[in-house]
């Protein structure tokens, strides 16, 4: 691989890959005649960008080499193969796919062909795409995760000012519920509130597949239990597979079991107070540093504000006590 090829790719790491001009240079590196960036998990693929002769079709090249793309997301290795087999050399049509991989996660691929007639490829040509495809992997993840850090702090703050304009506990809870919601696309959230003295939980705000349920009837702790832990830690509570998520939570009568969940607590001043829960249904590994991170803070916000709610409504009550004890006068 020409050493400046590699210099470009590796200066963009902290910006966003440009896809054409990856695709140029993995042309040059390599005579490749088609080139395609697909990006996207196994069930979104898409073409980002393509380099193709005039004619072609990417939709139609990245249909045909779906299954090649599913075989290198399971290995999460370069693969170079010729064919079709038995054919002679100069009627071989030469792939290459390589996978971007950043902490064992696949992003997309880096897909590269040349027909027999114009070259062929070898392992040296293999190993020039999967070190494109890892520094460009590299600079896609570093641009995701700024995306997904400015979204987190819009949803925080838009968050954040809505609590700061409510008093009320239950419109507390109401803005937390729906803005959490709507700003993440997230169908299944619940917010759960502790009863120190009873050791019970009740749900306060309850969705499901987007659908409100009503699970406010309080219901004891189950001793050892995952809410009996998060109670008594604070610590937040992730499960990432089904098997885990099954062995920690169970199924709640009337809900769907969840691939995997994130439970965090709602602390006050100096007690943990209830806790806000996110579950997905499609998905296992679907919350990681960034939205516990997220979830936490407006758990944070939140708890601080429904003790100052709890602590208003407290005092409106006993001035209605005193007012009424001093409208009262015995003859």
């Amino acid at each position: 691989m020409p050493t400046a090829s590699g210099q470009r790719v590796s200066a963009q790491r902290s910006e966003p890959p440009k896809p054409t001009l990856l695709l140029r240079q993995a042309a040059r590196a390599t005579g490749a005649r088609r080139l395609l960036l697909v990006l996207g998990d196994a069930a979104t693929l898409h073409t980002e960008a393509s380099l193709l002769p005039r004619g072609d079709d990417a939709a139609a090249l990245l249909q045909a080499i779906t299954p090649w793309l599913a075989a290198a997301r399971a290995t999460r290795k370069p693969r170079l193969r010729h064919g079709p087999d038995g054919a002679a050399r100069a009627a071989q049509r030469s792939c290459i796919v390589a996978p971007l991989v950043v902490q064992r996660r696949v992003l997309g691929f880096l897909y590269a062909d040349i027909d027999g007639a114009f070259g062929r490829f070898d392992a040296t040509h293999r190993d020039v795409l999967a070190a494109l495809a890892t520094q460009a992997a590299s600079a896609l993840a570093s641009a995701q995760e700024a995306e997904a850090l400015n979204a987190e702090l819009v949803t925080i703050n838009g968050i954040q000012q809505g609590i700061a304009s409510k008093l009320d506990f239950d419109e507390i809870v109401e803005l937390v519920g729906d803005r959490l919601s709507a700003a993440t696309g997230l169908r299944d959230i619940s917010i759960r509130w502790f009863d120190r003295t009873e050791r019970t939980v009740r749900g306060l705000y309850s969705i499901e597949h987007g659908r409100r349920l009503d699970n406010s009837a309080a219901v004891a702790f189950r001793p050892g239990g995952s809410t009996e832990r998060l109670f008594e830690t604070g610590q937040p509570i992730v499960t990432r597979t089904a098997i885990k998520e099954a062995a920690t939570w169970g199924t709640v009568p009337g809900t769907d079991g969840a691939l995997c969940s994130a439970f965090v607590p709602i602390i006050g001043a100096s007690q943990v107070l209830g806790g806000l829960m996110v579950d997905d249904h499609e998905r296992e590994h679907a919350f990681g540093e960034p939205q516990l991170r997220m979830l936490s803070t407006v758990a944070a916000a939140m708890g601080t504000a429904l003790e100052n709610a709890r602590l208003f409504d407290e005092t409106q009550r006993l001035l209605k006590e005193t007012e009424r004890r001093s409208a009262y006068r015995p003859r």
